[in-house]
């Protein structure tokens, strides 16, 4: 109950998804490297030790079997072991001090009691109603870590941290006691490489060209076309090998994305005429991955799109349940009251149609196949997704202003008057029904501002034509927004008014009345 207390952050399921998608064998060079054992020995008087790599070289995978490895060999009542997966898609829940808890959390589980110091924090917050303030979390942090013999710290993705809790980290990584040693994984990024300046020899991870050949064959293992094709010609093996260590680079990633292609093909004409085609360099594979995709039957292009715009856009990873509504609801006719079980394209399709780009975890979490991926929609975000902000908030009032969702919702606001979202989401009674059958309300309704700012800071003001507002504002309307203000407390940030202001000019008075709502 008490590590439940301390923190809700968990990366246990994260560190056993990743840990299970590992091929076995690869790895094994970095394990047995003599500054990597010096370090776990204690040898190395070096705490902290960098392992940076390039993207898509696998050093998530790494950090798994890392901490695997420690786990397996290492850790006892006295030695102990925690660790984070950073990930720049929760950047709003990584803040410093929930990390803080995590590794707080992490180590108190593994002792055999509870410390007193612990203990007593608990206890004084839980009759109060409070919680510890971060100086409370780091001296409880720093206590706990002197009560083991040695306790080992894997940090993973260092540079998918907001760079103010990066900092952060790295200042209070200087601060554990000799005991404690760290071990973090990050790309190439210039403050992180100034900060581990006096940390060398860094270990640097890449595919090595062992660990692609194992990784080749393990993928040939489990996928029926590729294992009949070679079969049939054992030499193909050797072919695929060649060029696809030839184009991957030391890129986990790109190999990853080149077996997806030839995966796929139906003969062993077609397997060679795709390893001919295969593009080299990780922003052409993902350009010939959209081109792929735009190739299909129109609809599932349609939905590709649609299902990409809410992934590489939204302010938080969607469920795949999520994803459903989401992708559907943009395209619902204006008539209809209520979204049907029967209207939604089944997870699978919504996979299979964007080409391998999305991913769905164990916990039904769908994410872009890698963070590369998101730096590649984000640089090419005016050409594939020029209006993603504008198309999402719009889909939100959509969602908001089903009939048959506030027909269920009046019973709530009159017995909601003070709770805010969260609370009225998550507490009552009355919602339960609604996230079951309803998955994107809670998005909808907390997010809908953000994306609505975010477009207006992206387009000129001159581009914002009055049918953007007048679209929203009906949007809002039929969303019985006056009602969602009321009883959330919602309020708009004095940019957004700003904005709405200099858009009035022209409006009819229905529509001032409604801004004026806001105020």
């Amino acid at each position: 109950e008490i590590v439940n207390w301390i923190s809700q952050i968990k990366f246990e399921v994260k560190q056993d998804e990743v840990f299970s998608a590992r091929q076995e064998g690869t790895g094994e060079w970095f394990l047995k490297n003599p500054d990597f054992q010096a370090w776990l020995d204690g040898k190395d008087a070096r705490p902290v030790i960098w392992c940076p790599g390039i993207p898509g070289a696998g050093k998530t995978v790494l950090a798994a079997m890392i901490i695997s490895y420690i786990q397996s060999n290492l850790q006892s009542s006295q030695v102990g072991i925690a660790y984070i997966y950073c990930d720049y898609r929760l950047q709003r829940e990584q803040t410093f001090e929930s990390l803080i808890a995590s590794l707080l959390s992490q180590l108190v589980d593994q002792k055999l009691t509870i410390p007193d110091a612990v203990q007593k924090c608990h206890d004084l917050h839980w009759n109060r109603k409070t919680r510890p303030k971060l100086p409370e979390y780091l001296a409880l942090l720093r206590g706990v870590i002197s009560q083991f013999s040695s306790v080992f710290v894997v940090i993973d993705a260092l540079d998918e941290c907001d760079e103010g809790v990066r900092d952060r980290l790295l200042k209070e990584i200087g601060h554990f006691k000799g005991n404690a040693r760290v071990l973090c994984t990050s790309r190439y990024l210039p403050d992180i490489m100034e900060a581990f300046e006096d940390v060398r020899p860094w270990l640097e991870i890449s595919a090595s060209e062992s660990d692609m050949k194992k990784y080749i064959a393990g993928r040939v293992e489990q996928e029926i076309r590729l294992q009949r094709h070679i079969k049939a010609e054992p030499a193909l093996l050797q072919e695929i090998e060649d060029k696809v260590i030839e184009l991957s680079q030391g890129m986990f990633l790109a190999g990853k994305l080149h077996l997806n292609v030839l995966a796929k093909k139906q003969t062993r004409k077609a397997v060679r005429r795709a390893l001919q085609d295969l593009p080299q360099g990780i922003n052409e594979i993902y350009d010939s991955m959209m081109s792929r995709i735009d190739a299909q039957e129109v609809e599932d292009i349609q939905l590709a799109r649609r299902a990409l715009t809410w992934i590489a856009c939204t302010f938080r990873p969607l469920t795949i349940f999520e994803l459903q509504h989401a992708t559907q609801i943009q395209i619902l006719d204006p008539d209809d009251e209520d979204l049907a079980e029967d209207d939604l394209p089944s997870p699978d399709l919504i996979l299979a149609v964007c080409a391998g780009l999305i991913i769905r975890d164990e916990r039904g979490i769908v994410r872009l196949v890698h963070p590369s991926t998101q730096e590649y929609f984000d640089r090419r975000r005016s050409s594939i997704f020029p209006m993603a902000h504008h198309e999402i908030t719009i889909a939100c009032m959509r969602c908001l202003s089903l009939k048959a969702i506030a027909k269920k919702l009046s019973t709530v606001f009159l017995t909601a008057i003070t709770m805010s979202v969260d609370q009225i989401y998550h507490a009552h009674s009355g919602t339960v029904d609604l996230r079951q059958q309803y998955p994107l309300l809670f998005y909808a309704s907390t997010e809908w501002r953000s994306h609505a700012r975010k477009h207006i800071e992206e387009t000129p003001s001159s581009e914002i034509d009055g049918d953007y507002w007048e679209t929203l504002l009906e949007q809002l309307n039929e969303a019985d927004i006056m009602s969602y203000a009321a009883n959330f407390g919602i309020d708009l940030d004095i940019m957004l008014l700003v904005k709405f202001y200099e858009s009035i000019e022209g409006m009819s008075q229905p529509w001032i009345a409604l801004l004026l709502v806001f105020l």
